[in-house]
């Protein structure tokens, strides 16, 4: 879906995938994949929010479930500098005995290149 301000994509994939876990047994799957990316301006291009979403339960388990999301937000100074902060969360059902199931971050900065 796009108009003028927004784009919206929604992607589905059946994927298999083979974790090879150190402390535990390897774990085969199929996955469904779903993913939502969009990009959305507001007030003439002077903030711009842009999101990416997977969201992967397990086809066998779906208790074996794994997504990861990124939202970022940002305020163009002028062509080749913009403001920007981002949220990324990743959540994975099946991890090692010494691994956290979720992780999050929060970055702000600078970012430099020519915008259109």
């Amino acid at each position: 879906l796009q108009t003028e301000r927004n784009t919206l994509t929604l992607t589905n994939a059946i994927i298999h995938e083979s974790t090879n876990f150190v402390e535990r047994n390897t774990i085969v799957t199929q996955r469904n994949s779903f993913r939502v990316k969009g990009s959305h301006s507001f007030h003439r291009e002077r903030i711009r929010f842009n999101h990416l979403t997977f969201v992967q339960p397990s086809l066998r388990d779906f208790s074996n479930l794994r997504w990861n999301t990124v939202l970022t937000l940002e305020i163009p100074l002028n062509k080749w500098v913009a403001i920007r902060t981002s949220f990324a969360n990743t959540y994975e059902s099946e991890v090692e005995a010494t691994r956290k199931h979720n992780d999050s971050h929060l970055t702000f900065g600078v970012s430099l290149g020519r915008q259109p």
